[in-house]
């Protein structure tokens, strides 16, 4: 995104279909990265050999639009709220971070309308192939498994490299630039926006739109679930106080379904994460 500019607002919806309801809003090309091994109770190895055969281009940072419309996807989106735009430092539990990034990723299979809930197993329907490479390798995985899983096995899987996969697919997208910083005795990356502006545009988006008590796009409504389950819904809503968490609340149980229990099995396998530590 090469300019801030402001959203396409339509009032929330609930629609029949995940699919009906987010079918309208495209994603980016990105490069696929690197996989963790699977562990027990995670999905098998199969859906590696269905790489789907595009994936190469994933370096080319190409971004689709509809109606000459360029939306981010909903993970890099996440990704941005996350971060400190000036440091690079994370602004919530790491944990949260990871699993915040696996559900929107899922999330971005949704709005192509690939994926469904129900009974809290992770349904594959039908779309439109996505362009965006990272994208496609998610769907492969789900799409290579013999049968349904519970999104609850899928948000554990892709958390465990999601915060990776997004990063490398804003580098290749010209958002980020990696730099190498020292904890202790230990090197780790970070990274920081090659426009500020940018960066921060779906904070600023999100917090005066619930400030203003807005109508918000169903998308954005999600990205606020998200951040919600994840414990930084109050870092974007600082200025907007009580009532902008009120609106959001009205907002996000018209939500439709589907968004609700992803957002729903998030909270819960963050939950568990943070109980497991103790």
């Amino acid at each position: 995104m090469n300019a801030v500019t402001a959203p396409v607002r339509t009032a929330p919806i609930a629609a029949a279909t995940f699919h009906r309801a987010f079918a309208a809003v495209p994603t980016q090309s990105l490069p696929i990265v690197g996989r963790a091994q699977p562990r027990p109770g995670t999905p098998s190895t199969e859906s590696r050999r269905r790489q789907h055969p595009d994936a190469a281009l994933a370096e080319s940072g190409m971004t689709m639009s509809t109606a000459g419309r360029s939306v981010e996807p909903l993970a890099d989106d996440f990704f941005r709220l996350c971060h400190d735009d000036r440091t690079g430092g994370l602004l919530l539990d790491d944990d949260a971070a990871r699993i915040g990034l696996a559900s929107a990723l899922l999330g971005e299979l949704g709005w192509l309308g690939w994926i469904a809930v129900e009974h809290g197993l992770l349904v594959v329907r039908g779309g439109p192939l996505p362009g965006d490479a990272l994208a496609h390798a998610v769907l492969d995985d789900i799409r290579g498994e013999r049968k349904p899983r519970d999104v609850r096995t899928w948000l554990t899987y892709l958390s465990m490299e999601a915060y990776d996969r997004v990063a490398r697919r804003l580098v290749a997208g010209n958002h980020l630039l990696p730099h190498e910083g020292r904890r202790l005795l230990r090197r780790y990356t970070y990274y920081l926006p090659t426009d500020a502006n940018d960066y921060v545009w779906p904070r600023a988006r999100l917090a005066t739109g619930l400030g203003q008590r807005r109508p918000l796009d169903p998308r954005d409504v999600h990205l606020l679930g998200i951040a919600d389950a994840t414990g930084l819904l109050p870092k974007i809503v600082d200025w907007g106080g009580q009532a902008a968490l009120d609106y959001f609340t009205h907002l996000f149980q018209q939500a439709h379904s589907d968004v609700q229990a992803l957002v729903q099995e998030t909270r819960a396998v963050i939950g568990n994460k943070v109980m497991g530590r103790r």
